[in-house]
């Protein structure tokens, strides 16, 4: 249970901190500017994961007065990269600016663990009721990306000190959330070359130890850095977190936890393309036939030379139905049927993608039953 519930300690000192984006001069003037985002996962070694990578789109909704602030609304996705533009937003991230200062609005922890029960059968929602008072109380804004402090000046986000009970023990823990204002950076993305301020947020979690009377010595479970390079007008350019591992404390039952990092960069919006998709020099994919379809479609596509194909079919959530070729194939033109009522799907829109070699181009199919 104790691994269950730093865990849940770890999401909530992390995942509500790092959506942050810059001061006035630096973020985008007019609504509707777009942030297209590769982000690439890293293994418990610190080694990117490409086979991994997707996309992260944000978007400059409206600026408004939310949580008695003026401040500027970003609804957010993420999905596979061939199927981002065909993802709905389903998060809002809210920032306001000072003089010098961003703010960033944290919200508590939207977790809904009623009914669930961990591997003991304890259900989670008593076991973890300290921890959404928690994150309730840790709701409100916070200044981020502090612009007016010195390079190499660290400054407090926040700090609170409270005790977690579980099963039957007390916890007395810290969490907190440090910013430094690093020096300036050039850095070079698919997107452009950028001059960039650079910020890190380091969150950590530490376990507090009265060694005398009214002293207490922090020690530390978790700190988990995330680096932050903004550019003019532009934004956030990339942002990085590496895989930290929590330590161990003599006397305490913790289990170690790794945290996987990643590296977000920006990257140039996907281009639209017309209705017969090029994937290169006479190689196209045409549209499926019949479309719509019950229960079954035709996928045409041509290669002008021997190469290794896939062709693949995707639910609306990127998730791969079936593999209908995967393999050496000569140069000449194709047809390969599918029949939707083979893999029991339900109405609605699906993916087809034809990769060949290192290219791939993705189309939509709707199935009505």
């Amino acid at each position: 249970m104790i691994k269950q519930l730093l865990h849940l300690l770890i999401i909530l000192i992390s995942t509500n901190i790092f959506y942050a984006q810059s001061a006035s001069d630096y973020f985008p003037s007019e609504t509707g500017y777009e942030w297209y985002y590769n982000v690439t996962p890293l293994d418990s070694a610190g080694n990117p994961v490409e086979e991994l990578e997707y996309a992260k789109v944000d978007s400059f909704a409206a600026v408004g007065d939310y949580f008695s602030k003026t401040s500027n609304l970003i609804i957010t996705k993420t999905g596979p990269h061939f199927i981002i533009d065909t993802v709905s937003f389903f998060d809002t991230l809210f920032t306001s600016f000072g003089n010098d200062s961003v703010y960033l609005y944290i919200s508590p922890l939207s977790i809904d663990t009623t009914g669930l029960v961990d591997s003991t059968g304890i259900e989670l929602d008593t076991l973890y009721e300290d921890i959404f008072e928690l994150a309730e109380s840790l709701k409100g804004w916070y200044n981020t990306f502090n612009f007016d402090s010195a390079v190499d000046d660290d400054y407090q986000v926040f700090q609170l000190d409270t005790t977690i009970t579980f099963d039957s023990t007390e916890l007395p823990l810290r969490f907190q959330i440090e910013g430094l204002r690093n020096p300036d950076e050039t850095i070079t993305t698919e997107y452009g070359t950028f001059d960039c301020k650079k910020f890190t947020l380091n969150a950590g979690i530490y376990y507090l130890v009265e060694i005398f009377p009214g002293v207490i010595l922090p020690i530390e479970i978790v700190e988990i850095p995330n680096y932050f390079w903004i550019a003019e007008d532009i934004w956030i350019v990339k942002e990085f977190r590496p895989t930290v591992t929590s330590l161990t404390i003599e006397g305490l039952d913790l289990p170690v936890i790794t945290v996987p990092g990643q590296i977000t960069e920006r990257i140039n919006k996907p281009t639209s393309v017309n209705n017969e998709r090029t994937i290169a020099e006479n190689y196209y994919l045409k549209q499926n036939y019949p479309n719509p379809f019950n229960p079954s479609t035709n996928i045409e596509y041509r290669i002008e030379k021997s190469g290794f194909v896939k062709l693949e079919i995707y639910d609306a959530l990127g998730r791969l139905v079936v593999s209908l070729q995967n393999g050496i194939q000569n140069a000449g033109n194709y047809i390969v049927n599918f029949n939707a009522k083979n893999h029991n799907l339900t109405s609605g829109i699906y993916l087809y993608r034809l990769q060949i070699e290192r290219r791939s181009e993705v189309r939509k199919m709707i199935l009505i039953k």
